[in-house]
This record gives C-alpha cells, sequence and structure tokens, in this order.
C-alpha cells in the first residue's frame, strides 16, 4: 500500500517522495525485503521511474530522475515486488508557464 502519495506537480518537475509499505490483513508492516519497482504508464506504455530496495517491509523512491512534461490528469504511480502490485492516488502534471517547448515533444513526453 502507498503510505505517501504523490502529489500533483508542475511540467517540467520531478515527484517527490513516494513511499509503499506491505501490510498484512490486520495491517501491520510485513518485514519483507527485496525491490521494488515504481512505474508511471503515460505516452501508451508504463515507464519505470525507479527501481529502489524494501527494507523491513518500506520501499522509498525519494529521488525519481524523470522529468514529467506532458498535461495529464489522474496519472498513477505502480509498485511492483514479485507477485504483489499497487496503485497510488491520482496526479496531475499542470501548465507551467515558465516551459516553452520548440522540440517537437510537447504532445506526449513523460
Amino acid at each position: 500500500m502507498f503510505t505517501t502519495q504523490p502529489g500533483s506537480i508542475s511540467q517540467g518537475n520531478r515527484l517527490g517522495t513516494v513511499v509503499v509499505t506491505e501490510k498484512d490483513s490486520g495491517g501491520n508492516t510485513v518485514p519483507a525485503s527485496g525491490t521494488v519497482t515504481f512505474t508511471v504508464v503515460a505516452c501508451g506504455g508504463p515507464v519505470v521511474i525507479g527501481t529502489v530496495p524494501m527494507t523491513a517491509g518500506v520501499a522509498t523512491l525519494s529521488a525519481s530522475n524523470q522529468g514529467f512534461y506532458t498535461l495529464a490528469t489522474g496519472l498513477q504511480v505502480g509498485a511492483s515486488n514479485g507477485s504483489l502490485a499497487a496503485s497510488s492516488s491520482g496526479f496531475d502534471v499542470t501548465s507551467n508557464s515558465d516551459l516553452a517547448f520548440s522540440n517537437g515533444f510537447e504532445a506526449c513526453r513523460l
């Protein structure tokens, strides 16, 4: 489950910290380990925005290098660790008047 959800951002920026925690049916953190892959589905397919280790059931993506440039609403971060998967609440990429596109990527560029 996502214990820190992504927040909306303006074009050209990166997501803030996103945290997932593996919990059992009673809501207790499961002391799991492994690797968690974080993705966003955009422009026709999933894009990996980070892969981090899970320690004591918690995985923290604190510095995604992926900037977001295409205006979007309701994007979700996916997190997967083996057979477990979760999706975040939606976030938006809003207009940023400080950006000027002249490279043709404005149609779909994560």
